[in-house]
């Protein structure tokens, strides 16, 4: 793992990428040294860096773990579109179903300039939110006013009916 490491900070963004995926395989599942590494590499120059950090993401932590779980909803504001992508697939598979900080934060980005994000925090929420979960009902029910008819459509599939 220290070679691997040392790899990642190369001047090379193909070994860095490369690097960062074989870490994500052979990291022993919540170390938080290394997702601490991994949000820093989140920063990188390269997309294809940071993608590949956001993707190996699951292989490292361990289901719920709030440190990780931050430092991926971090990557939904991000300035490329492939690093929100992968963070919000990243996000479904990380979170424990129904946690009210993960529901929230992908609600958040139904504000999206973007599309994509929207649409993709939709498909989230559905995987996410626990149709049985109060908390969970309130947080999705304050987008019933959404201007967008697909939003709007998607917080009616949440609710317990």
């Amino acid at each position: 793992v220290p070679v691997i490491m040392e790899l990642m900070f190369n001047l090379d963004p193909v070994i860095r990428e490369s690097s960062t995926e074989g870490l994500c395989k052979v990291a022993a599942i919540g170390d938080h040294q290394v997702i601490n590494i991994l949000g820093a590499l989140l920063q990188d120059g390269d997309h294809r860096v940071r993608t590949s950090v956001i993707n190996g993401f699951p292989e490292t932590i361990e289901i719920g773990d709030l440190h990780a779980i931050k430092t991926i909803a971090q990557s939904f504001d991000h300035d490329e579109w492939d690093v929100k992508k992968a963070a919000m697939y990243a996000m479904c598979k990380v979170v424990n179903v129904g946690d009210d900080n993960a529901v929230e934060a992908v609600c958040l980005r139904y504000e999206s300039d973007d599309s994509e994000v929207r649409r993709i925090a939709m498909k989230a929420i559905e995987k996410i939110a626990l149709r049985n979960r109060h908390e969970n009902v309130s947080i999705v029910c304050l987008r019933l006013e959404h201007s967008s008819s697909d939003a709007r459509r998607c917080v009616i599939k949440t609710l317990p009916i």
